[in-house]
């Protein structure tokens, strides 16, 4: 197929992807895994489909010895003799559908894609300090391939933590981003590892993002270390710890997404300088959206001085910094996500009373 046939073809699937997605199927996609402290729960729900997605047999000349390895024990599960067999689970009335199509869009990925998603698999599944070369495939059927796709774009895909996980949104939907990617992907200019970035980075979800000016970078990089060391570096937005991602000429677009929607406490440390910087004024605009939606929950509001800002007023709280060390303002947010997930469990709770 030529490049503009199979462009054609893309947005002829992502129309059919969206047409599906507006009609709120019930069903979903999850990852479980085979080990040998582990074997996966098979959906109850019918119609449904298990696919092998990826196996892990140990490193050679390590753990693992080609000369015992019996390819004719090959089964439709996998190969039995796998350290880490990783499946993907499709469950709902509209299984049969979302297999075809899902089929067809993972035929038209490009062999690189394929590659690199094989590559970034085996990097979180093998430890690097292993001894010998790791023995580890992917399943190249275009359907497997799809759904390793949309696991890893979806913040799915983390298998070393060896339990199962189900994408937030149904498989309809989840599909509309990664085709939006290949859609803007031009292979003279980008590489499927560029794409795969920034792909993986936008759909990344944050316990905490921080907004600030660059003024106050000293202290609030303290802050950043002292939440990654309790939190992860990767559950926390701070740009310093992107500045490969956020190398890019439509980084407004990627910023108000992470601000908007992709971070559970969106943290902003108000001063005069915020007021004044291009960048800070972009990423309000984001949080005062958020305040229209009345989704105070997920915004705390630090302030180093008395400065007025277009949007918030006398009444609304805040944590006052001039009195306070990085490791104090570190402590506040750090109990302020605690008590926005407490609030959050109580209110499944509740809602789970009511509905019994």
């Amino acid at each position: 197929m030529s490049m503009n046939e199979v462009e054609k073809e893309w947005r002829r699937l992502y129309q059919d992807f969206e047409s599906h997605a507006s009609q709120y199927h019930d069903l979903t996609l999850s990852i479980d895994y085979r080990t040998p402290h582990h074997r996966p729960e098979l959906p109850s729900e019918k119609p449904n489909h298990v696919a092998v997605l990826w196996q892990y047999f140990g490193n050679a000349g390590h753990d693992f010895n080609a000369d015992e390895f019996d390819p004719t024990q090959q089964t439709d599960y996998g190969h039995p003799s796998a350290k880490v067999t990783a499946y993907g689970l499709i469950a709902g009335v509209q299984t049969g559908l979302f297999k075809r199509m899902a089929h067809r869009a993972g035929s038209l990925l490009p062999d690189e894609f394929r590659i690199e998603i094989t590559r970034r698999i085996m990097e979180n599944v093998v430890d690097p300090e292993a001894p010998g070369k790791p023995v580890f495939g992917c399943n190249q059927d275009p359907l497997a391939t799809w759904l390793n796709f949309l696991l890893m774009i979806g913040s799915t895909l983390q298998p070393e933590r060896f339990r199962r996980r189900t994408l937030p949104i149904d498989p309809f939907t989840a599909s509309l981003a990664p085709i939006d990617f290949l859609l803007n992907y031009k292979p003279q200019q980008q590489s499927a590892k560029d794409v795969m970035d920034i792909a993986e980075f936008t759909s990344q979800r944050f316990k905490i993002a921080l907004s600030f000016p660059g003024e106050k970078r000293e202290f609030i990089s303290k802050i950043a270390e002292d939440l990654s060391d309790r939190l992860g570096q990767d559950s926390i937005f701070y740009d310093k710890y992107y500045e490969a991602e956020l190398a890019r000429p439509d980084l407004d677009d990627i910023l108000q997404k992470v601000y908007h929607d992709n971070s559970e406490l969106v943290v902003v440390f108000l001063c005069e300088e915020y007021t004044k910087k291009e960048w800070c004024g972009l990423e309000w605009r984001a949080v005062k959206d958020l305040i229209k939606k009345r989704r105070d929950a997920d915004i705390m509001i630090m302030r180093f001085d008395d400065c007025e800002i277009s949007g918030l007023y006398s009444i609304d709280g805040y944590a006052d910094l001039r009195d306070r060390s990085p490791k104090d303002a570190a402590d506040l947010i750090y109990r302020r996500l605690e008590s926005r997930k407490k609030d959050g469990e109580r209110s499944n709770s509740n809602s789970e009373t009511a509905r019994g």
